[in-house]
């Protein structure tokens, strides 16, 4: 049965939970990197900043919200599906280039031309550095970029069995997804409690929940599910929320600091755990952004915030690049040096020039893998329920760039924890 097309929806909002995303991972690093805090006031940060990690999960519900959605609109509209080839080429565009000049830029600032010509500089190029003996590339933060390229080949696999599933159950879409996010969560008790290899972590199975709640979002969001509209309408009560979900983490690593006998795996387990529950609330409000301006969207979803969000997968590339540039250049970056304002400062620049330069100008190759044609001929790229879904955003639209990760997987005295890094 075809159904009534779907409005054409853009998410400002994401691109700023993206933005808080990226800026808290470099965050994060600044603080993991840096000496301990030896002031109160300090410790306290420190706790607080030692799960700003939770970028992660952030950004993988993300792409499992903005890559699965127009599979799922694509069936509610009764149109056909989105184009594999077109979906796999914007992929490519959208990680592949920026990702490799990111790497170059590194080799060549901090004299590592061995590497580059190593194996661990053929399996960085080849987004395979978790399947080394090192688990590590040139770039260790991008580990995650390897778990996406995995989920960008399994997503078209997933969505077909989930249309299978629809076609036959009378358009029931919530068994695939929530099958889905049940298994990645089974995958991810069994990866800590069973006490598997740290670097299993790095690899996309244990992180399928992730992507699991993101096209449970996705679902939602097409469907229009009044109980989650009811609940996003509370925007200010969902941020809220999802800082008292973060504090719990942090109160979470107090069984760490306080030696309190518990399983070693519990408090990493938890934290990956409640960054799901943190991301779904953050996205919510972004979801269904269609209400007044209060003044909480007046603010996260100004133009500076929005352009951040835009030029957020530069952040992630290029952050370590500009604190190391800075460190060597004998400026104090790490910890809650003042002069982490200037490597934030150096860090935005170099993503702006990345995207204005590189990102967005190769994004017009997309037109060499049109997507497929919508009923009554009316052009209906990869992702047509979503403008723009697959290409690199401008502001304010649905555009998913890749998620990002940190490779380091925890601080102070959490650093040991077993949560998955290179």
């Amino acid at each position: 049965m075809r159904h009534a097309a779907l409005p054409a929806h853009r998410y400002p909002l994401i691109d700023a939970i993206r933005a808080l995303a990226a800026l808290s991972i470099a965050f994060f690093h600044t603080y993991a990197w840096g000496p301990d805090a030896t002031t109160d006031v300090g410790r306290v940060i420190e706790r607080l900043a030692a799960n700003l990690a939770v970028g992660v999960p952030i950004f993988f519900v993300i792409s499992g919200f903005v890559l699965y959605r127009p599979w799922v609109a694509a069936r509610a509209e009764g149109r056909p599906r989105p184009s594999v080839a077109a979906y796999a080429w914007r992929r490519v565009l959208r990680i592949v280039p920026a990702f490799w000049v990111a790497m170059l830029v590194a080799v060549a600032c901090f004299d590592r031309w061995d590497e580059l010509f190593s194996s661990r500089g053929l399996a960085s190029f080849l987004f395979a550095q978790v399947y080394t003996s090192e688990h590590v590339g040139i770039l260790g933060v991008a580990w995650s970029l390897d778990v996406e390229v995995v989920w960008y080949a399994a997503l078209p696999v997933l969505a077909t069995a989930a249309a299978w599933w629809a076609a036959r159950r009378d358009g029931d879409e919530w068994t695939p997804v929530l099958a889905i996010t049940a298994v990645g969560l089974v995958l991810l008790t069994a990866y800590y409690v069973g006490g598997a290899p740290a670097w299993w972590g790095n690899l996309m199975p244990i992180w399928l929940g992730h992507f699991g709640a993101g096209m449970a979002l996705a679902v939602i969001s097409v469907r229009d599910w009044a109980p989650a509209r009811r609940v996003a309408a509370h925007g200010l009560l969902c941020v809220l929320f999802a800082g008292a979900v973060y504090t719990a983490m942090s109160v979470n690593d107090y069984l760490v600091i306080l030696d309190v006998p518990h399983p070693a795996w519990l408090t990493p387990f938890l934290d990956l755990v409640l960054g799901i529950v943190v991301a779904v609330a953050l996205l919510l409000p972004a979801i269904f952004d269609d209400g007044p301006r209060s003044p909480l969207k007046r603010l996260v979803g100004s133009r500076p915030v929005i352009y951040l969000g835009v030029v957020s997968y530069g952040i992630f590339l290029y952050h370590d690049t500009a604190f190391r540039l800075l460190a060597d250049a004998g400026v104090e970056v790490y910890g809650l040096a003042p002069g982490a304002l200037l490597g934030f400062a150096l860090t935005i620049a170099m993503a702006a020039a990345s995207w204005h330069l590189l990102e967005q100008p190769i994004m017009r190759l997309r037109r060499l893998v049109p997507g497929r044609r919508g009923p009554a001929g009316a052009a209906a790229p990869a992702g047509a329920a979503a403008p723009a879904l697959g290409d690199a955003p401008a502001a304010g639209e649905l555009g998913p760039a890749p998620a990002y990760a940190s490779s380091v997987s925890s601080a102070s005295t959490t650093r040991s924890a077993a949560r998955p890094s290179p």
